[in-house]
Order: structure tokens, then C-alpha cells, then sequence
């Protein structure tokens, strides 16, 4: 065959390596794919017509596509009538396949060629590269030519040599699949920018061609890792905008193309487009068909990088974008829509819009955005509430006679009102901040983090720098608070935090809180507390000192309690003052007493409350008055060696808190004969050693004896004197009233002591005293008719206590015979009837009640105002 022949009739090696080590000129790679082709000018049979055979250089000499292509050719006159060529030349460096680039580059350089001229070629293609940062450079050859046979022996190797050195020509590393493709790889040398010589070598079995050499630059030929990250989103304007990210290896700008197809094998349907920029931005297509979407990219006029991975953009059945949003609450968000019907596009402008089928969304939140994307503005929605296993609501893209697409947009809302407190300890030395998200629904796979920033001017909530944040660490404390401590602050510069959600969908932030430390502190308890009672007044007096590290004045709170009592705390504020008397207290009482404190007129927190305290309960003074005490005698009339027993209650005195004991005084002619100290026991029995004898009970305690004492002249000579002539007693309803008359003596009456005791318990004896001016009195007690009683007065006298009268029967006369004989004490119920009867009186005509008195009275002789009435004139 033409091709077997053609190789057949090569030089041998080392004639055509001569000829092509001795060019004077050497073919340069530029950073795009190289074609090698091998020609013959003459088939084998094929008549000259009379021409001599040409040189395929000379044939090309003077052509537009010598310049245009870079061709380079060597070729050498053969022992038999036919000439053999071989050809390097560039692509133009468009952005078509190699397949096409190289059938452009053929037929334009077969049409400079005379008609009569047949041609035959075997093609390869030569695509060097290296990696970013590799080691090694990649050369891949591939075989182009689509017609004839070769033999399939056929060879091919790559050689070598470092430029501008005198190192030996090296064989690369090559693994091939015949002669069809090839990948070799180039191990550099030190440098990785260094220059290097290439030969492609075409062997058969008798004989080899070699190319002219090729000059490479390393540093030329970089090619960079394919772009990543593809995504798309829809623009205001309607348009698709697709977005990818640069590769991470490379440091240099780059150019990107980006192909556009509907299906891979249609070659027709595929548009590619160069930019600079990591996006593009197109029409969103009429048809309802997925797009695909691939992008490479390249140094400047440099090798391309393989295509990125594809990313399909599936309008199938229309489309939401974004499909997922993420949105706090009291945001605005858009969500764009394409609705598809019967594989068309339906118009925006028919577009409406709901969510989870139940809540129409008002039309004036949605829009035209493009001719066939409608558009819907998110706004014053409520956070979400999970319904089952659904997370999110439901957003519908509907259309009037069709009805809503069976897909839907997931909507997140997140309630991002998340209260950050901080305050900065007593010392300046620390703040703390907490923050709680129990109260909002935590989406699976967000991961909250708390960020803060600091500065040295004021707080300007307008300029939030989101990007010079820092992440700080926070501890989950048991009351679901996080814990966020700054362990070294400036106390006068401001501190913006704010709580961050990172979630797939997205990333939200809390309102960003701005705190200067100083505007929150919290200073330490107020120390060294002191409470007391004060002596002589029963006021509680507190003080305390001011804590340590305040450098401003402070306004205090004081909050008292009795001890045992729950809650009921009274609290009082005073301003820098470092003490307080409360006055109204309890001054026996026991109470719990605490402090607290914050900056006046500024900002900040209070403090804890210190440790609570309690005054000792002491006595504020001594007794004031000596207790009211009576005497008990068997006999009636006194006589000396007689037992006396002295009986009295307990003092009763708000200022006496600790125990009041008792002293028994005998006088005989105003000389105490005897002082007895009896402890605080309430009775005491003595023996009257004289006819006349004072007898005095004081009260005691820690601070002294009582001043006011009620003193008992007891006198034999008076206990014989008798001033009370009648004691009546009438019982009225479990009470009894006592009723006397006096007889006229010479003495001057002090005053009564009226005493009762039940006779089946003769020990226990009540007695009241009784001013002088009396003669009636109604005793407070439970007395019962099947009980027997006995009921004494006694009176006083200046010089003695007098004879007793005695009674051991309740009065049996009527309520008339008890008004003669001086009356009883009107009850209550009878105070209350005549009261009653008054009104009644008072408000009834004088008319009125002369027919109620005949109607009631028929007979006007028992009416003293109806006698001389002629009734029968009265209507």
C-alpha cells in the first residue's frame, strides 16, 4: 500500500539524524496542540506528466499558511524519483476539539498545493503539559489521520536534550498503543523552568524518521487543575448566573471556557464562551430540557486544564432557585421560579405564589423577574415550626388553570433574637457574656459558634465587620446557657458579638450586641457588714464598707427579713450613704439582713447580695415598770405569822428581749427588812412578820431593775375595815357582770381588786384592779351554771388593803330590780336593738307612726300620748 511504501523508502537513522541536528533553525512549541505529518508528493504509479518532482518546502515557499502555521519541514532527495516530508506546524490556538482544528488545518493547507499534485499523510498530534507544582512534564500523542492503512510494526519514541547544555539526548518514558497514541512522561531536570530540545522519531522495521527538532519551555506549558465548586443561582434580573472557584493550586490569573450543552453527543447543540471572571451569566433557556455545564481554565495563552466536572441545571417540570432557603426571622429573601407545562415554559407574569398550600402569599410580594421567571419576596414570616418530620415550609409556585407544581421550595425560618448579657467582674479583669438558644428550633447539621470583635472607638452598630471576627469558645452551663468568658478586656473599648448559625443552606446571624465593659459591671458585695439593735431606741442600725476596685460612687440597696420567715424581704435604697437606721423593727425580733450595690448614675449590674447577717438579741434596757401583782391570803382579816402568796403576770415590754427576773422587797416603816431574788417565777408566798408590812415586786435584767414599782400596804389593822356593802353578779350568756355598792368609810378608796376563781380549781385565782370611780364591771371570762364560783372585791386604801366582800352566788333579780339597785352594763345585743329602734323612730313620719302605734297599741290607755286622741280623725 501507498502508506507501507512511503516508510519504506525513509532514510536510514543516522543520514536524516545528521541532517536535522545541522538545521539552523528549530521549531519552537508554543503552549497549544502541534501536528507532525509525514508527506509524500508522489504515490507509487503515479506519472510526473512531465514535471520534475519538487520539495515540499518549495512547494509552500512563498504560501500565506507558511507564516500563518509555523510550518517547518525537512525532507532529502531519495535514491528513487519521490520525495518525503516532515512537518510540524501549531493550531491556531481557537477553541474548536483538536479533531476539528486539525481538519480546518489540513484542507487549508492541501488547498495551497498545485491540483495536480497527490499528497499523501499520516498525522499525529502532540499535546505537552505540566502540572501545576509537578515534577514531570506529560507529552500525549495521538494519531489523526482517519484514512488509510499503516503498518502496524510501526513505532513511535520521543527523545530529548536539555538546551543550551551538552548533555546527552535522552529516550523519554513512553507507554503506547501502537502507533495510534502515546503518553510519555519527561523527567526535568533541577531547574523545573528549564529549556529543552524534542524528536519525535516514526520507526518501522528496516528503516526511521525523525522530526525537526522541537524547543519547549518549561514554564511555558503549565497546565493548571480544572475549576471546581460549579454552581448556579438566579439573578434579580431573571438571568442565570453559574459560578465555580478557581483551582486551589494555582496563584496566577486565569482565563475560563465554559461549555454549555443539552446533550453530550450533540455536538451541535454545545456553546462555549471565555471570560476572565469565575462566572457567566445567560439566558435562562425557553425549553424545559436539563442544561449541562463545564468549565476549564488556563494560564494566559497556556495549556487548558480538563473540563471540571459536569453541573446539570434540571428545569424539567420548571424549576425553584434557590430549592433550600435558610432565613431568620424578621429577613428578606427571594425565591425565582420557572414553571414548565407541556415541555414549554409558561409565562412569568401568570405566576402566583403559596405556602404549604394553605396561606395564600399576596401578590404584591411577587414579581416578573424575566419573561418566564417569576419572582417572590420572603418577608415578616414567622419562625418555623416543625410539623412531624418536615423541618421547613412549603413554598408552591402556582399557575391560575393549572395549578401548583408537585415540587416546592423548602423554607428554613430561624428565630435569630437570641439576647446576649455580658458584665465585667469587681477587678476589671474579666467579662463574661451568656447567651441561650433554647427557644429556637435547631436545624440538623448547623453548628453554632459565638463571634466577637473589639475596638477601640464606640459602639456603631451601622459598621459591623463581620470578616474580622474571631470565634469564641463558650461552655454549655445547666441552666441551658452558654458561657462565654473574655479573659484579659479593655475596660473603655467596645465589644461586638454576635451568635452565628452555619447550617448548608446557609449562614444566619443574631442581632450583633455591642458591650463596652465598663458600661456593665458588676462589682463585688459590699463588705465588713455590721447590724445591731441600738440600746435605748430599738432601732436596727446597719453599716457595711464600700468594695474594693469601685472607682465611682454607688447607690446601695439594704433588704431586711425576719429569719424565719420565707420571702417578705423589705427593701430600702439609699445613695452613697455607707449606713442606715430602720426604725421599724421588732427590737426582740431576730432578723436576716443583706446588702448590695451598683455604679450610680451609671450603667451596669448589681451586685450579689452579701452573706446574710443577723444582730444579736439583747435587752435594749432595763424593765420600766415592775409587774401588777395581787395577794392571796386564807384569811380574811390579817394577823401576824399569816402566809401571804404574792402573784403577778409576766412583764410585757417590747424592749425586754433577753429573760426579766423578779425581786421580792419587805418594808417595815419604809426599811427593807428583805430583798429575795426569786428568778422568773411569777408567784412568791411570804410571812407577814409585822402588823403592817410593803411589800414591792420589781422586774430585772442584764441593764438593771425596774423604776416604776406598784407597791402593797399589807395592814392588820385594815384588813378589817369593810367599804364595799353589796357585790352582785349576773350572768349573762357565759359572762358576768359584777355590780357593788360602797358603804361610807373614813378612808379614801384607791382603787378595787376584783378577784374570781372556780372552786373545784381553787389554785388557779384571776384578778383585775378596778379604778375607784366604778361601781359596775363586766369580766371577761367563760363561766358556766353547773360551775360553782367565787367572786371577791377588795378595796385599796392609801394606808392598807381593806376587807374583802365575798359572794358565791349569781343574782337572781329581774332586769328592773336590777336598774333600782344601780343597774347592770347594757350589753352589746341591747346597745344594738335600741340603736336599731332609734333609726326606725328617726325615720318614720310623726303621722306614720301613730297609725303603726294604734294599729300596734288598739287600747290608748297603756300610750300615754294617746290619751285626749281622737283617732277616728286621723287617716
Amino acid at each position: 500500500m501507498f502508506q507501507q511504501w512511503a516508510l519504506a523508502v525513509v532514510l536510514q537513522w543516522e543520514s536524516l539524524l545528521i541532517a536535522a541536528m545541522a538545521s539552523p533553525e528549530m521549531y519552537k512549541i508554543l503552549p497549544s496542540s502541534i501536528f507532525l505529518s509525514l508527506f509524500t508528493d508522489k504515490p507509487p504509479g503515479t506519472p510526473t506528466n512531465g514535471r520534475p518532482a519538487q520539495d515540499l518546502s518549495t512547494l509552500l515557499e512563498g504560501s500565506d499558511i507558511l507564516s500563518s502555521r509555523k510550518f517547518q519541514c525537512i525532507s532529502r532527495d531519495k535514491k528513487i524519483s519521490a520525495h518525503d516530508t516532515v512537518c510540524l506546524w501549531t493550531a491556531s490556538d481557537q477553541y474548536a476539539s483538536i479533531d476539528d482544528e486539525y481538519r480546518e488545518l489540513k484542507t487549508q493547507m492541501l488547498s495551497a498545493f498545485p491540483s495536480d499534485v497527490h499528497l499523501g499523510d499520516h498525522s499525529w498530534n502532540l499535546l505537552l503539559w505540566r502540572r501545576e507544582n509537578g515534577s514531570h512534564i506529560t507529552c500525549k500523542i495521538q494519531y489523526m489521520t482517519e484514512e488509510g492503512d499503516m503498518n502496524e510494526g510501526l513505532k513511535l519514541n520521543l527523545y530529548y536534550a536539555q538546551k543550551n547544555t551538552d548533555g546527552e539526548r535522552k529516550a523519554a518514558d513512553c507507554r503506547c498503543l501502537g502507533y495510534k497514541s502515546c503518553q510519555c512522561v519527561i523527567e526535568p531536570g533541577k531547574d523545573n523552568d528549564d529549556s529543552y530540545i524534542l524528536w519525535m522519531e516514526i520507526v518501522t522495521s528496516v528503516n526511521a524518521v525523525l522530526s525537526p527538532p522541537m524547543s519547549m519551555e518549561a514554564s511555558a506549558i503549565i497546565k493548571p487543575d480544572p475549576p471546581s465548586d460549579l454552581t448556579f443561582k438566579i439573578t434579580d434580573q431573571g438571568k442565570l448566573k453559574v459560578m465555580w472557584s478557581p483551582p486551589k493550586s494555582s496563584a496566577h490569573r486565569l482565563q475560563y471556557q465554559a461549555k454549555q450543552y443539552i446533550n453530550a453527543s450533540d455536538n451541535g447543540s454545545q456553546t462555549k464562551l471565555v471570560t476572565e471572571e469565575t462566572f457567566i451569566i445567560l439566558d435562562v433557556a425557553e425549553s424545559c430540557s436539563p442544561l449541562v455545564f463545564e468549565v476549564r481554565c488556563r494560564r494566559s495563552h497556556g495549556i487548558w486544564s480538563d473540563w471540571s466536572l459536569p453541573m446539570v441545571f434540571n428545569t424539567q417540570g420548571g424549576f425553584y432557585f434557590p430549592q433550600k432557603v435558610l432565613i431568620g426571622s424578621g429577613s428578606i429573601s427571594s425565591v425565582f421560579c420557572a414553571f414548565c407545562h407541556n415541555n414549554q415554559k409558561v409565562p412569568s407574569r401568570s405566576i402566583t405564589w403559596g405556602l404549604n398550600l394553605a396561606e395564600q402569599i399576596p401578590s404584591h410580594q411577587y414579581t416578573a423577574a424575566s419573561d418566564y421567571v417569576g419572582k417572590v419576596t420572603l418577608k415578616n414570616l414567622n419562625p418555623t415550626k416543625p410539623k412531624g418530620k418536615f423541618q421547613y415550609d412549603a413554598l408552591y409556585c402556582c399557575v391560575d388553570g393549572i395549578g401548583c407544581q408537585t415540587r416546592y421550595a423548602e423554607i428554613y425560618v430561624i428565630d435569630v433574637n437570641i439576647s446576649i448579657t455580658c458584665e465585667t467582674d469587681g477587678k476589671f479583669t474579666a467579662m463574661t457574656c451568656r447567651w441561650s438558644s433554647k427557644h429556637i428550633s435547631s436545624l440538623k447539621d448547623s453548628v453554632w459558634t459565638f463571634r466577637s470583635y473589639q475596638d477601640m472607638s464606640y459602639c456603631i452598630k451601622t459598621d459591623i465587620r463581620h470578616g474580622g471576627s474571631a470565634e469564641k469558645s463558650c461552655t454549655l452551663q445547666e441552666d441551658g446557657f452558654y458561657r462565654c468568658v473574655f479573659s484579659t478586656i479593655k475596660a473603655t473599648f467596645s465589644y461586638t458579638m454576635w451568635v452565628e448559625i452555619q447550617h448548608p443552606l446557609g449562614r444566619l446571624r443574631s442581632v450583633p450586641v455591642c458591650v463596652i465593659p465598663i458600661d456593665v459591671v458588676k462589682p463585688y458585695a459590699p463588705s465588713n457588714i455590721q447590724a445591731e439593735m441600738t440600746v435605748g431606741m430599738g432601732y436596727l442600725l446597719v453599716m457595711w464598707a464600700r468594695p474594693r476596685f469601685t472607682v465611682f460612687d454607688l447607690h446601695y440597696q439594704v433588704r431586711y427579713r425576719v429569719q424565719w420567715q420565707e420571702g417578705g424581704w423589705k427593701v430600702l435604697n439609699l445613695y452613697k450613704n455607707e449606713s442606715i437606721t430602720i426604725e421599724e423593727v421588732d427590737a426582740c425580733e431576730s432578723y436576716a439582713v443583706q446588702v448590695r450595690c451598683r455604679g450610680l448614675n451609671v450603667s451596669g449590674y448589681w451586685s450579689d447580695w452579701s452573706d446574710p447577717i443577723s444582730p444579736i438579741i439583747k435587752d435594749i434596757r432595763a424593765p420600766v415598770k415592775g409587774p401588777e401583782f395581787w395577794r392571796i391570803v386564807q384569811n380574811n382579816h390579817l394577823q401576824k405569822g399569816d402566809n401571804i402568796t404574792l402573784i403577778w403576770q409576766p412583764v410585757k415590754d417590747p424592749f425586754l428581749c433577753g429573760p426579766v427576773e423578779y425581786e421580792v422587797l419587805y418594808e417595815v416603816s419604809h426599811v427593807v427588812t428583805s430583798s429575795i431574788y426569786i428568778g422568773n417565777a411569777t408567784n412568791y408566798t411570804l410571812t407577814l412578820q409585822n402588823s403592817a408590812a410593803t411589800v414591792t415586786v420589781r422586774a430585772h435584767n442584764a441593764l438593771g431593775h425596774s423604776s416604776t414599782n406598784r407597791n402593797l400596804l399589807l395592814s392588820q389593822r385594815m384588813s378589817a375595815v369593810q367599804a364595799v356593802e353589796s357585790l352582785d353578779l349576773y350572768l349573762l350568756n357565759k359572762s358576768v357582770v359584777a355590780v357593788w355598792r360602797l358603804l361610807p368609810v373614813e378612808y379614801e378608796v384607791l382603787e378595787f381588786v376584783l378577784e374570781w376563781k372556780n372552786l373545784r380549781d381553787e389554785s388557779r385565782v384571776r384578778w383585775q384592779y378596778i379604778p375607784p370611780n366604778v361601781s359596775r364591771y363586766y369580766i371577761k371570762d367563760h363561766f358556766f351554771t353547773i360551775e360553782k364560783y367565787q367572786f371577791s372585791l377588795t378595796p385599796v386604801f392609801l394606808e392598807g388593803v381593806g376587807s374583802p366582800k365575798i359572794t358565791y352566788e349569781f343574782s337572781t333579780e329581774k332586769p328592773n330590780e336590777m336598774q333600782n339597785n344601780g343597774g347592770v352594763y347594757i350589753i352589746l345585743p341591747v346597745i344594738t336593738a335600741t340603736s336599731f329602734l332609734l333609726v326606725i323612730t328617726l325615720a318614720i313620719s310623726h303621722q306614720r307612726m301613730k297609725r303603726l302605734f294604734w294599729k300596734d297599741v288598739p287600747n290608748p290607755k297603756y300610750c300615754s300620748w294617746a290619751q285626749g286622741v281622737n283617732f277616728e280623725k286621723i287617716h
